[in-house]
């Protein structure tokens, strides 16, 4: 396809409807995550709540398989957009971003084995569960929580190399790049120091509302340059 002015501009406002559509994807995922392990709780108790809010964790599921199908359709449309002002990063950043979106994919994929899991368990309640069962769920989790980090971690790293593009492309929004140079790295520190802290969520938000920005300036005057 003719490198023409129209041809840009389309490409622009398809990246900026996918990288919202991505963005609102992760949203809704965080919004409907599902953690049945409490630190104040038996595991006995933690079973019968998983067992009890089997549909939420099924649901919760399918939000991070969504994640994951969006930010990996935006991988292609990202290279295509931003490989017309930058040579080498964007092949650098794209590998994050294939990161976070194998990670949302496998996070759900557990969440639904985990599911599944449950249709078999006995009428008579989680405690005639035998003891292998129980461990390989809580394994499950674990695994959950790792690839949760690793995902979180990707986007975090994209977001940041993300702000630097604007050393190189005019039409990129000021007001996205503090957020994306500081929200990026705070949000892969506390996403391995202390996934439940304050700073996790507010790090989330300068992330979302940095994407958010972007994608409407793609999609209303484009990039330019």
């Amino acid at each position: 396809m003719p490198e023409t002015p129209r041809n840009i501009r389309r490409r622009e406002v398809a990246a900026g409807i996918v990288f919202l559509f991505a963005s609102f994807a992760f949203l809704a995922s965080l919004l409907m995550d599902f953690n049945f392990v409490s630190p104040y709780s038996t595991m006995g108790e933690d079973l019968s709540y998983l067992a009890e809010h089997s549909q939420n964790q099924a649901l919760s599921s399918l939000a991070w398989l969504s994640a994951g199908g969006f930010t990996l359709l935006s991988l292609p449309l990202y290279l295509w957009v931003f490989r017309r002002h930058q040579r080498f990063l964007p092949f650098i950043n794209g590998l994050f971003l294939l990161g976070a979106a194998a990670g949302f994919l496998w996070m759900g994929k557990l969440g639904l084995d985990m599911h599944r899991g449950l249709l078999l368990w006995p009428e008579q309640g989680v405690e005639f569960l035998d003891e292998t069962t129980r461990l390989h769920l809580f394994e499950q989790y674990h695994e959950f929580q790792w690839y949760r980090a690793v995902s979180g971690s990707g986007i975090g790293a994209f977001v940041f190399l993300l702000g630097w593009s604007r050393i190189r492309i005019k039409g990129f929004p000021a007001f996205s790049v503090p957020l994306m140079i500081l929200a990026g790295p705070a949000l892969i520190f506390f996403n391995w120091y202390d996934p439940d802290h304050l700073g996790k969520t507010v790090a989330m938000a300068g992330v979302l509302l940095a994407v958010v920005v972007l994608s409407v300036r793609m999609i209303n005057k484009g990039l330019g340059g």
